[in-house]
């Protein structure tokens, strides 16, 4: 498989985000999704279903890094973006990686991690963390619990769990 081993902090945009790096424990790289990218530091990874966002989120990030002056900043993350572009293209397909969430579990498999936390991807439809959008339900998000299942079931060989909500009750929590 891939050439990463070890932990990695799989960070998404659900609404449990912040109290789920709270909790997290651990001290593995991180990979972002989507807009997390812009203010996570240190950040190894980030993936993203939308390539046309990386100009504005990386302007932001290189601000966001100018501002913080320190070792963690100059971090800079491996882009990884489902549907081609410019960016490092990752082919995933269909039900096994209907959005960012799943699409970026599959990706920590495939690069090799033996320990993948997911934060922030609670997949119950109670929306996204950043205020604006955090009473928008995600009803969609719900319909994505049968291929969490199927990729419990048939790829991710224990590796993926999660601190919180629907992802939790199918993948586990850490231990």
């Amino acid at each position: 498989m891939g050439r990463y081993a070890g932990e990695l902090l799989v960070v998404s945009t659900g609404h449990t985000v912040l109290t789920d790096l709270a909790a997290y424990k651990g001290s593995g790289q991180i990979i972002a999704i989507k807009e997390v990218g812009m203010t996570m530091f240190p950040c190894h990874h980030w993936f993203s279903c939308h390539n046309e966002f990386w100009p504005g989120w990386l302007a932001v990030r290189d601000q966001q890094a100018r501002n913080l002056r320190s070792e963690v900043a100059d971090i800079k993350p491996v882009l990884h973006c489902k549907q081609g572009g410019n960016q490092l293209p990752w082919p995933i397909n269909g039900a096994w990686g209907q959005d960012s969430g799943l699409s970026a579990a599959i990706l920590a498999v495939l690069l090799g991690y033996d320990r993948i936390i997911l934060a922030g991807m609670p997949a119950d439809g109670g929306g996204h963390y950043y205020p604006w959008m955090y009473r928008r339900a995600n009803e969609h998000v719900q319909a994505y619990l049968p291929a969490w299942a199927r990729l419990y079931n048939e790829f991710f060989e224990g590796k993926v769990r999660s601190l919180s909500g629907n992802t939790r009750d199918i993948l586990g929590a850490p231990n």
